[in-house]
């Protein structure tokens, strides 16, 4: 299955690229059909990195509406809870600020608050995120 989600996206795929795999957390409905998560320990950052940035690829044709362009999985970085937790707070946070577009995780799990004149902030704590959504409000 995971050959699969790979030729979707046009990603080279190796057997060799992941170490491991589990399926995690209980299986899920959605448009009808079965999900269940699947967690995946890459034996190098080249092979993570080939997939992560290909994460693009997944929505690229959704948003031009060709048909079939759904595609059958979704990637994302695996936060820690504290980490994800702070992102959910800071992303309810943003709404209130002007300067303030939006906020994500990126490749390398860093927490970055994107500004709407394309700037990113790197934040690690509440404290953190508290000063620069005071200094983005002030400005």
């Amino acid at each position: 299955k995971v050959q699969k989600c790979y030729r979707e996206i046009n990603v080279p795929f190796c057997d060799d690229d992941i170490d491991r795999m589990h399926r995690i957390g209980k299986a899920y409905q959605k448009n009808g059909k079965n999900y269940k998560s699947v967690i995946i320990k890459f034996t190098s950052w080249e092979a993570r990195k080939r997939l992560y940035t290909s994460r693009p690829k997944l929505f690229a044709n959704i948003v031009k509406k060709k048909p079939g362009s759904l595609k059958s999985f979704s990637v994302s970085v695996d936060l820690t809870s504290r980490r994800y937790n702070l992102l959910k707070i800071v992303k309810r946070k943003i709404d209130e600020i002007n300067g303030a577009d939006y906020v994500y995780a990126d490749i390398n799990c860093n927490l970055v608050l994107k500004t709407k004149n394309d700037s990113q902030i790197y934040f690690n704590s509440m404290t953190e995120s508290n000063i620069n959504l005071a200094n983005l409000e002030n400005n």
